[in-house]
């Protein structure tokens, strides 16, 4: 048997004795002996508090300025009934300056119009019209007694319409499930203020909790100015916490920590789903303070479109793992003025694994104001990402002022595999612009052969001092080169060349000049070993420039690359003699 169905088999005093906020009731002596006390132990519905869960989204809604008529589309809809009179409903743009009309059902007109209890301030059509019973002090009830007796409750099915904030008491061992993030959805029908506010009530410590299976939205979508109205506020430090299979949508943040507030940790979140409905970011912890220590997120779906503000932005914390992040749609303009936002602007001195990481979809064009124009930023931090994805249909790097992947003083930076189907060649962006720290690339691989996105700017920047190409920094051997001339692959060639065949012509060695890979400390070292002869002399080259000339055999020249604008100029004689 369901756990709502164990709810709605609850005798109907109990129920209206609940739904009435006669709790003393469910209190009373024998409580956990009878029949209907077992049942509410072991599970709590929101419908036992009164809440009805029965919104509805319509389309087409219109409203002429200065009348209280509307009209819907019943597309989908059986019609207005007598019962909707004295719902709750929100028309978005029909308020003043085109903020939402949030007002009740005062007459049902005819099956698709009705008048509400107020006069629409602006003219509107087309809009998407959210009514339903106004469950907030319901939720709210129900919020308030599991938080305060350690309980489970379950949300379910159905569209929860509220018109204020619902406020979680900051205390431990309680938890709330929904059905779903598609079924049990919570409706914020207010503009700019908060829908859920985990501690928003002070009482004890807020730890050791469950939220699951919800969708958190908002009757209007919120413009980047309605800077309050976010899905879900933390007012107070939370530890040991599980949110997980939850829907973030059409308000500005889809998670806000208040500023001078210790920030969320030990905690383990999975399967968040932050939509293009958000207009500013899916996390903001600006001002968060403490460690943050031992968080675990799982899978997270991020949709950049609209995003106003970095997607993770002053987030912080240290023994941090997340497993997968998708990105997607970052193409909406930035506020330097291009298009494309800022993945990550960590707090100082985070350091956090991510195992796998994909921005799907991206279009960064013109200029950005990133700080240190980097799309990761995580200043004074450690972060190390086991595979790194940036593709999809029409994906671009074409700013106009240089762009990095990350950038700023780092303590360490590493990505093991970065790999990129970009669909044309990359251009004024790099992969580090780190000024201080270590930075460790694997692997670049491009998929589509546009080009790789080069690991540095050697010319403007002394990124190419703090990175390491491992697959280049690798001492490999190679096979004899024979009677040849050779060129050093640029990708994972060998470090040691090495001439065994006796020459019956002068030739050359080429090494590196393709400053996609070049990095300071890149060492290659060329030994003939029964090659050179006579006249037959055997020419290191990089960029057709001569570096060195081996001329007698038994005799090898180590050449290391350190940063300089123009890439052959870099290789230095570190080494040479017999060996």
């Amino acid at each position: 048997m369901s756990m709502d169905a164990i709810a709605r088999g609850l005798a109907n005093k109990a129920q209206t004795a609940i739904a009435n906020g006669n709790l003393p009731y469910a209190l009373s002596t024998g409580f956990s002996t009878g029949t209907v006390g077992r049942k509410l132990q072991e599970t709590l519905s929101a419908r036992d508090f009164g809440a009805k869960g029965d919104g509805k989204l319509l389309s087409n809604g219109a409203m002429t300025a200065g009348s209280a008529t509307l009209t819907v589309s019943l597309s989908g809809f059986s019609g207005f009934t007598a019962a909707d009179v004295g719902k709750a409903i929100t028309v978005p743009g029909a308020g003043t300056a085109g903020a939402a009309l949030v007002s009740t059902i005062a007459t049902v007109v005819s099956s698709n119009s009705v008048t509400l209890a107020a006069s629409a301030v602006t003219t509107v059509t087309g809009q998407q019209v959210t009514f339903g019973t106004n469950d907030t002090a319901a939720l709210q009830a129900l919020l308030d007694y599991v938080t305060v007796n350690r309980r489970q409750a379950f949300l379910p099915d159905g569209i929860y319409c509220v018109t204020s904030t619902l406020n979680v008491q900051a205390r431990p061992g309680w938890g709330l499930s929904g059905n779903g993030p598609e079924c049990s959805i919570i409706v914020q029908m207010t503009d700019n203020v908060p829908l859920l506010d985990l501690g928003g009530v002070a009482a004890s410590l807020l730890h050791t909790y469950l939220l699951e299976d919800l969708k958190l939205s908002y009757a209007a979508l919120q413009p980047s100015a309605n800077t309050n109205a976010s899905c879900m506020v933390f007012s107070t430090m939370a530890f040991w916490g599980s949110l997980r299979r939850i829907y973030f949508e059409r308000g500005f943040d889809g998670i806000k920590v208040r500023s001078g507030i210790g920030g969320p940790w030990g905690q383990n979140w999975d399967d968040f789903r932050f939509m293009q409905t958000l207009s500013g970011s899916a996390m903001d912890w600006t001002g968060a303070t403490n460690g943050v220590p031992n968080n675990r997120w799982g899978r997270m779906v991020v949709e950049m479109n609209n995003m106003a503000k970095p997607a993770f932005n002053q987030v912080r914390g240290y023994n941090w793992s997340i497993e997968s992040i998708e990105m997607l749609g970052s193409v909406g303009p930035n506020s330097g003025g291009g298009t494309g936002q800022q993945l990550f602007n960590l707090q100082s001195g985070s350091t956090v694994d991510i195992n796998c990481l994909k921005l799907e979809t991206l279009n960064y064009t013109g200029t950005h104001a990133f700080t240190s124009s980097a799309l990761i930023y995580a200043p004074s931090g450690a972060v190390r990402i086991r595979q790194l994805f940036f593709g999809g249909t029409q994906s671009v790097f074409n700013t106009t002022n240089a762009l990095t992947i990350f950038g700023g003083a780092v303590r360490d930076f590493q990505v093991e595999y970065f790999y990129t189907t970009l669909s044309q060649a990359p251009v004024n962006v790099t992969v580090s612009g780190a000024s201080s720290g270590r930075v460790v690339i694997g692997n670049l691989d491009d998929a589509n052969g546009v080009g790789v996105i080069p690991m540095t700017n050697i010319g403007s920047s002394v990124g190419a001092n703090m990175v390491t190409y491992a697959r280049n920094a690798v001492r490999r051997l190679s096979d004899d080169i024979g009677n040849a001339d050779y060129t050093l692959a640029t990708n994972g060639g060998p470090t040691v060349i090495v001439a065994q065949t006796a020459l019956t012509l002068p030739r050359s060695v080429e090494i590196m000049a393709d400053t996609n890979y070049l990095f300071n400390g890149y060492t290659v070292t060329v030994l003939s070993r029964g090659a050179v002869n006579g006249t037959n002399t055997l020419t290191i080259k990089a960029g057709g420039i001569t570096k060195a000339t081996i001329s007698s055999d038994n005799y090898a020249v180590e050449l290391t690359w350190r940063r300089n604008p123009t890439a052959h100029s870099g290789w230095v004689i570190t080494r040479q003699g017999a060996a």
